[in-house]
């Protein structure tokens, strides 16, 4: 256990020439002695340095009597040591104070979507009745002028539970966040900072604060999207299937106009055959070629035998 105490450390000189009261030869002693404050075994600070002679035998003391012994400087400094720990660590967490408050308020002076704000519900609803309740504000949106943010639906009656509610992952719950959105000047929201109602700023790092997830990560986009056919085109396979190639001949046509390659390739196979139109080997020719630029392979081999057997390409 550690615990502040007073300490002693003695300096004596060899046997000096002042005889002692309790006998008459010489047996006298210059001592000096030096009084410091203690924190366990770190000395703080000396206080004290008293210096006399002391009788070697007795022990008797005659105060008032300046000896020619002196504490070396270094035996003085060595006693300061706790106390330029004490004053390392003040400066170190003052350096440390005023880097966060700088830096929470770069986060007020620059919002972005998903800061976090901790307040005092009662100084910003400047209530009548002050109560101790503390709550986290979210930004959803923000512009040059003005910011809009979501309150939390749940208070705290101590600044530590808010912690604690970050780092338990409550912020992403459903229903945690009030759904009703306030609007909020940018030039308001620095002077509550500077009056303390809001009393933190955060800007999540990785989507996490204190440890807590604050933000779910977005869905990535699958590296496959799948096939959407065309309706139009699926529409006109079906009545062609059923032998009902004028209406197949309507759907493949939407589909083609459309941009469907396979509407286009299935539209230029009816112009190509005359099935549910007049055979017209030009226009069976121009969406072969449509279907082809987009990548039907067999667009390309019909195109190839048309250009070969019926059409001047």
């Amino acid at each position: 256990m550690f615990f502040f105490t007073s300490q002693q450390q003695y300096f004596k000189s060899p046997v000096s020439t002042v005889v002692c009261e309790c006998q008459n030869k010489v047996n006298m002693q210059a001592v000096s002695r030096l009084d410091y404050v203690s924190f366990g075994i770190i000395p703080f600070f000396a206080y004290r340095i008293t210096r006399c002679y002391e009788c070697a035998t007795c022990g008797h003391q005659q105060d008032n009597i300046q000896s020619d012994k002196f504490i070396p400087w270094y035996q003085i400094a060595t006693k300061f040591v706790g106390l330029m720990i004490l004053v390392t660590a003040m400066l170190l967490f003052y350096l440390q104070y005023q880097y966060d408050k700088n830096l929470q308020k770069s986060i007020v002076e620059t919002p972005q979507v998903n800061d976090f704000y901790l307040i005092d519900y009662s100084l910003f609803r400047q209530e009548s009745y002050y109560q101790k309740q503390f709550m986290v504000v979210k930004v959803i949106a923000a512009d040059t002028s003005h910011i809009a943010v979501q309150l939390a639906n749940y208070r705290y009656q101590r600044k530590n539970q808010v912690i604690k509610a970050i780092k338990l992952d409550n912020l992403i719950k459903p229903y945690y966040f009030s759904k009703e959105i306030e609007q909020l000047k940018r030039f308001r929201v620095a002077e509550l900072f500077e009056q303390g109602v809001i009393y933190q700023a955060l800007r999540a790092e990785g989507l996490t604060l204190f440890g807590g997830i604050v933000e779910m990560p977005s869905r990535p986009e699958p590296l496959y999207k799948g096939f959407k056919p065309n309706k139009a085109n699926q529409d006109g396979v079906y009545f062609y299937q059923q032998g009902l190639f004028a209406d197949a001949f309507e759907k493949f046509t939407v589909a083609a106009e459309q941009g469907d390659m396979y509407g286009q390739a299935n539209l230029a196979a009816l112009y190509r055959d005359g099935e549910g139109v007049q055979a017209d080997f030009a226009k069976a020719f121009f969406w072969y070629q449509h279907a082809a630029k987009q990548g039907h392979k067999q667009a390309r081999i019909e195109l190839n035998q048309l250009c070969c057997n019926q059409v001047q390409c």
